[in-house]
């Protein structure tokens, strides 16, 4: 996300200039273009920003943080998978020592591990 857009969106919505939404955070329109432009913000700023065009860009930032983070209900399916896949493998396990206690020979081969996908 581009912050700078972000805050040129908002201050057009409002029909605020560069000039204008300079005074509100005390600075120059030299150095409103110069936000407009950037990419990042140190949170200070972006807070000061906030407050002056009435909108939370940090709650933009967190939806945008919140679609990379796994959320918490696929962090508790997650850890219930591992607990059933070592369950599994201690069946597993045991049916291999059953097997080798009646004369049966047998030797599972490796399974290749599955690829996971990459969030793009």
């Amino acid at each position: 996300m581009h912050i700078g857009e972000k805050i040129k969106l908002r201050s057009k919505e409002l029909r605020i200039g560069p000039t204008e939404l300079g005074e509100m955070i005390n600075t120059s329109k030299q150095n409103i273009y110069g936000i407009f432009r950037r990419e990042n913000l140190d949170s200070g700023l972006l807070r000061t920003i906030s407050l002056a065009l009435e909108f939370n860009f940090f709650e933009l930032l967190a939806r945008e943080l919140e679609g990379s983070l796994p959320s918490e209900p696929l962090r508790e399916e997650l850890k219930a998978l591992e607990r059933e896949m070592e369950y599994l493998k201690r069946i597993n396990q045991l049916q291999l020592t059953l097997l080798e206690k009646e004369g049966i020979k047998f030797r599972p081969q490796p399974l290749k591990k599955p690829e996971c996908p990459t969030n793009n």
